[in-house]
């Protein structure tokens, strides 16, 4: 792919510019802290500006202690800034866990908590809890209240102050204090709802507001003043009827665009306006009911992204050796509208050799093109890490057009857990890949059962509002083992193949004994059979295999899914990227194959293990015995990871052996898609030299 980086590129030292780690005590199951701390931990993992994007702030429950990444560094050492969100009840008094104390006063004594690098963050679950911090250090630090008097304050209040208090962490060096939130609105009929927001957010958040004329210092002139403020604000734009008439609304708006600055608009039309503003394109906008609490917590949350996507590209930048300088740093992608805009009516011109860098998904190949017509060079962050800034040349609107990755993962809720994650983690690497992938042309492959919140569904509603009529179906193939399909009626087929592409998969031709009826239940021999075959067809055709997660125990079918998939996969030589940092079987089997110890093995490769654990489980072993060549054999697959070794995999999946190694430890999203886009990118560069 033209332009795209060459592999013999070093590996990108990528660290995350914050992460946020949510601790409780545990001296007492499910008691009131620790359901807040789980509330809390989940809730940052969301936001509530769904169309504008992820914050791309990883979050990590912690309890007693931080967990160390499968590297065994830190999680710590995974980001420039660390904060700590404790939270602290009366049990933790009573308890006095040495533990506790331990974690709190290792945090706070780095010299990153002196330098501003690493915040403790206490949240009172009861009222005075914070007078109890187990650590006299850090003792009177001002705490976030989660009760208000007598009254349990709501969830998404606390989360917001804790979004203020990161926001702060991330204020670039040399500003003193955040940025200023720049209320735009129309005197004519915007005034009401200016003043209303600008009194709660002064009642309610610790965020500075400039409102109007008020907040002008005396004998200065009053457009410097303004602009000078926007140049460094995050700008509310309150869009009412009266809106485009105001001269200076537009000139705000204007000068908001002119320094790329993040923007979030509330839509406050009563009856109807003369036009939308071509300034407005791909802008977040909420919409104003009388809500105040509502908005506002959008504004921090959209505020707090802003920052964190500014900040990311930054890391990306320095990661990469970049001059800042020729780098625009964008919160949203650039519009063809606000571009000229910006050019027309500011008149600023940016450079040729200005890069402006965006959060994924990437714009459409047309609407990229356009922009290039216009001197503009923009793209990802993940395009960024993983090609550098020369992929912004390449004019290949889908770059990954015939490539077919395959999918390989279930969700280990255990095995999370024992690294501080969730199934949002999860899915945001597969969400945010699928997207990434969808956009620059590539279709994608899976087993799947269509369940209402399975990993299926959520790919399918990840890349949807991005794709065109019919695009989804047209790539993205679902195979359905027939125990699954059987049971479905015809209306519930002909609905879901309006999303995806079935591949529904006959009954299996079973060696091992009789296949049974269409109407009986299902034992585990026919499951086995079933899901064997579907997973050799699901992966003969893949350009790759991305194997994220994986149950380890627990599961139908010869072997843990993930690791079946896995293994047909090598002995069909299709790459293979092992994404370890979130557990389950493909950390197993990425310590089986990069082990220095020959004879080391993971008790997920214990027959004898899986046969005590599932009385099922024994029963189809029982029924293969007297079919050696079906019998599970996880001996045999374990040699054979061996035999591909660390050395063989890169040759495989054209990543270098350390960048294998990042991509294994990496818990980060944006650096998993970065080395997996390089990964595939140089896969296509080999396919088409040999072509030639």
């Amino acid at each position: 792919m033209p332009g795209y980086a060459s592999r013999e590129q070093s590996v990108i030292s990528f660290r995350s510019p914050l992460q946020v780690h949510v601790a409780w005590h545990g001296c007492v199951q499910d008691s009131l802290g620790q359901r807040l701390a789980q509330a809390l931990f989940r809730k940052l993992q969301r936001r509530d500006m769904p169309a504008s994007g992820s914050s791309e702030i990883p979050v990590w429950l912690a309890g007693l202690r931080i967990p160390a990444a499968p590297r065994g560094r830190p999680v710590l050492d995974d980001a420039d800034r660390n904060a700590l969100v404790v939270v602290i009840d009366s049990e933790l008094y009573r308890a006095r866990v040495p533990a506790w104390r331990q974690l709190v006063e290792d945090f706070t004594a780095h010299p990153d908590f002196a330098a501003g690098r690493r915040a403790y963050i206490p949240v009172a679950a009861t009222s005075g809890a914070h007078l109890l911090s187990p650590v006299p250090a850090v003792a009177n630090t001002n705490a976030v209240p989660a009760r208000d008097g007598s009254q349990q304050r709501d969830l998404g209040s606390i989360v917001q102050d804790i979004q203020v208090v990161l926001a702060r962490m991330l204020t670039p060096s040399g500003m003193p204090e955040l940025p200023t939130l720049f209320l735009s609105h129309a005197k004519a009929d915007g005034e009401v709802v200016a003043q209303e927001l600008r009194e709660h957010l002064f009642k309610k958040t610790q965020l500075k507001t400039f409102f109007d004329r008020n907040d002008i210092p005396h004998a200065s002139n009053f457009e410097t003043s303004i602009e000078h403020v926007i140049a460094n604000a995050f700008v509310v734009l309150i869009w009412t009827d009266r809106f485009a008439d105001s001269q200076w609304c537009l000139q705000e708006l204007g000068w908001a665009l002119k320094y790329s600055r993040p923007i979030l608009v509330i839509d406050a039309i009563r009856e109807g306006a003369p036009r939308i503003l071509p300034g407005f394109t791909n802008l977040p906008i909420i919409r104003w009911q009388g809500n105040p609490d509502t908005v506002i917590r959008a504004i921090v949350s959209e505020f707090l992204r802003g920052m964190s996507q500014q900040a990311l590209i930054g890391s990306c930048v320095e990661a990469l050796g970049m001059d800042a300088s020729s780098v625009i740093a964008r919160s949203l992608p650039p519009a063809l509208q606000s571009e000229l805009l910006t050019r027309l009516e500011v008149s600023t011109h940016a450079s040729s050799e200005t890069l402006h860098v965006y959060p994924d998904p990437p714009l459409p190949g047309e609407e990229l093109a356009l922009l290039a017509r216009m001197g503009i060079r923009a793209i990802t962050t993940t395009q960024l890490l993983a090609h550098g800034p020369a992929a912004s040349n390449s004019r290949d609107d889908e770059p990954l057009k015939g490539v077919q990755v395959v999918f390989s993962t279930s969700n280990d809720e255990e095995d999370l857990e024992v690294c501080g994650q969730s199934t949002e983690h999860l899915d945001a690497v597969l969400s945010g890949m699928a997207l990434h992938m969808f956009v620059l042309g590539a279709s994608f492959a899976t087993g799947g059962d269509f369940r209402s919140n399975g990993f299926v569904t959520r790919l399918i509603d990840s890349v949807r509002p991005y794709a065109r009529e019919n695009a989804v179906a047209e790539r993205f193939e679902s195979h359905i083992v027939w125990p699954i399909h059987k049971e479905w009626k015809m209306e519930d087929m002909e609905e879901r193949e309006l999303h995806v592409t079935l591949v529904l998969h006959p009954p299996p031709n079973s060696r091992a004994g009789p296949s049974v009826r269409m109407d009986s239940k299902i034992p585990p021999l026919e499951w086995a059979l079933a899901l064997t075959e579907m997973r050799r067809s699901l992966i003969k055709n893949a350009t790759c295999l991305v194997a994220i997660c994986g149950r380890r125990f627990g599961f139908r079918g010869r072997y843990p899914g993930v690791l079946e998939e896995l293994a047909l996969a090598i002995e069909l030589k299709i790459p293979v990227y092992l994404v370890a940092g979130l557990g389950g079987v493909t950390r197993d089997v990425w310590d089986v194959i990069s082990a220095d110890d020959p004879a080391w093995s993971p008790d997920v490769f214990d027959l004898q293990q899986h046969i005590e654990k599932a009385e099922e489980y024994a029963e189809l072993v029982k029924d293969l015995a007297h079919e050696p060549s079906l019998k599970p054999d996880f001996s045999g697959v374990r040699m054979l990871l061996r035999r591909l070794g660390l050395k063989g995999l890169s040759e495989i999946n054209r990543l270098t052996e350390d960048e294998n190694r990042q991509l294994a430890s990496s818990r980060s999203p944006l650096e998993i898609h970065a080395l997996i886009a390089k990964g595939i990118s140089r896969l296509k560069v080999g396919r088409a030299e040999v072509m030639r």
